[in-house]
């Protein structure tokens, strides 16, 4: 059945888009709807709703394969493509997350392929010394005597909606909502108050506390073939896919490390795509790109006159990517005077123009790359030793094109599809492919294909007609327009001109290839 953009009823009652004859199931059981281009499960009844087996408690992106289990009838939700949030592109991911968990990461084990998980567990004790242990299903909870509060505590002298409670990554935000009897932390009544894990408040006569457990968790593999733009069925890449998975929503900084052309800012933009700030700024920063006499100004921005040719003044990328993610590709070059400002700018949220004085708070989620041995460089003194461990809480590993040979045949047949064109690799040249070692790994081997058609007549592109080494300076020029103008050239040359037979010989409607013979000036 296919999803609309609408609101998506099912239950079972006849008035239901999807009606499940089940006593168990409520009328209106539960809705799927469209969201930030992204399909989005809620439960609206009484009884549960389970997703991949985890009953869910508030609304629930949907992906690719995902199970749900309604009464005794089960469901698989499957989209094959999901629109990037510049309507550009479009990817396929494996990938849900509740939004209101609050499940935290605190550290992931390449070496094992484990996590470390956090979970803040509210634990209640009344006055006759009975205990309850609430977890945090929310950011933000509300307690109180009333029914509808998130956490309802019986005690006379607790209001109906008594404060607020508020999961940060510094604690817990406890806030009194004008409650009668007020909300005490020490025997002192507060406002607002930041509490950290073991500490406790009171409402009335009963006592809270916080605390947090700890559990290791092994990251099962996503079985896709594509995964936000990336390919691969190599058991490595299906374990990055579920590492990315698991990151991806959290605040961690993360450190992307691979090979030159093994597709780093793929895995930084699908880190942006999945994550709570996909709908803000995504702003790539290549540090070995830039000058080292800009690359502070390209980073933190510049007040005016600061320097010669600072005539206005300027916003670095911390301050244009606010709220969002800022990818820093290369980022063992950068310089070692600036690293204590960009660690500054990592663990305070703040950061300084230059020539200014003032502190600026930034909200900005960083994702860096580098194809370096970054602890390498710390041994050479090159790279901080305090940055290097504050960047690899959450390392993501790329492997080399070489590590994963049997995924070859399988980012051919995309990069054809990508391309639009019905030519294919015989099984010499598919076998010319995998023998190759790809030291440029996926941005040379997608240079090959992309040589091989504007080169090769034939529909079906033999061993001899595959190039595999290429110039460094003639990959740079090799791009999708170029195969596509080459195939318009070919039409009319095949059809002498005539427009109309060459759009139906490229598949194509005679009002696009106009419009392509303008953009590519034929």
């Amino acid at each position: 059945m296919e999803l609309p953009r609408a609101r998506f009823l099912i239950g079972r009652s006849s008035e239901c888009d999807l009606c499940l004859p089940d006593a168990e199931i409520s009328r209106k059981h539960a809705e799927i709807f469209f969201e930030n281009n992204y399909y989005v499960l809620n439960n609206i009844s009484s009884t549960h709703t389970l997703l991949n087996g985890s009953e869910i408690s508030s609304p629930s992106v949907l992906l690719e394969g995902q199970k749900i289990d309604i009464g005794s009838w089960q469901l698989k939700f499957k989209q094959s493509k999901i629109p990037d949030e510049e309507s550009q592109g479009s990817y396929k991911t494996a990938l849900t997350y509740v939004s209101g968990d609050t499940t935290r990461l605190l550290s992931l084990n390449p070496e094992t392929d484990t996590c470390l998980l956090e979970k803040t567990i509210l634990v209640i004790k009344n006055p006759s010394g009975d205990e309850l242990r609430v977890p945090f299903s929310k950011r933000k909870m509300l307690l109180g005597s009333s029914s509808s509060c998130d956490v309802v505590v019986k005690d006379d002298y607790v209001s109906g909606r008594h404060c607020e409670m508020s999961l940060q990554d510094e604690g817990i935000v406890v806030t009194d909502l004008h409650s009668t009897n007020g909300t005490h932390v020490a025997g002192n009544k507060i406002v607002s108050c930041l509490l950290k894990a073991t500490q406790s408040f009171t409402v009335g006569q009963t006592a809270l506390t916080f605390c947090v457990q700890q559990q290791e968790e092994t990251l099962n593999p996503i079985p896709e073939p594509e995964f936000c733009g990336m390919v691969g069925k190599a058991l490595s890449m299906q374990k990055l896919f579920a590492k990315i998975a698991k990151v991806a929503p959290t605040t961690h900084t993360v450190l992307v490390q691979g090979e030159t052309g093994s597709g780093k800012e793929l895995v930084a933009r699908a880190l942006h795509l999945l994550s709570l700030r996909r709908g803000k700024p995504y702003l790539v920063l290549n540090c070995g790109a830039i000058s080292r006499s800009l690359i502070e100004s390209e980073l933190f921005g510049h007040e005016k006159g600061s320097f010669t040719g600072a005539v206005v003044k300027r916003m670095g990328a911390f301050e244009q990517v606010q709220g969002g993610s800022l990818f820093l590709d290369e980022i063992g070059e950068l310089p070692l005077e600036l690293q204590p400002a960009l660690l500054r700018a990592l663990e305070n949220r703040t950061i300084r123009r230059v020539g200014g004085n003032a502190e600026i708070s930034v909200d900005v989620r960083v994702i860096a790359a580098t194809h370096r041995d970054l602890l390498n460089l710390v041994k050479q003194g090159r790279f901080r030793e305090d940055l290097y461990y504050r960047l690899f809480v959450v390392p993501l590993e790329i492997p080399s094109l070489k590590e994963r040979k049997e995924d070859i045949p399988l980012l051919i047949s995309h990069f054809l599809k990508e391309a639009g064109v019905s030519k294919t690799f015989s099984e010499k040249a598919l076998a010319k492919f995998s023998d190759y070692e790809w030291p440029g790994n996926i941005r040379e081997l997608k240079n090959s294909v992309l040589r091989s058609l504007i080169f090769s007549e034939k529909e079906i592109i033999e061993a001899s007609e595959v190039d595999l080494v290429l110039k460094e300076e003639e990959a740079e020029s090799i791009n999708l327009d170029e195969v596509e103008k080459n195939k318009i050239d070919q039409a009319l040359l095949k059809t002498e001109g005539n427009k109309a037979r060459a759009a139906e010989l490229l598949g194509i409607a005679k009002s696009t290839l106009f419009k392509k013979l303008k953009d590519y000036n034929i």
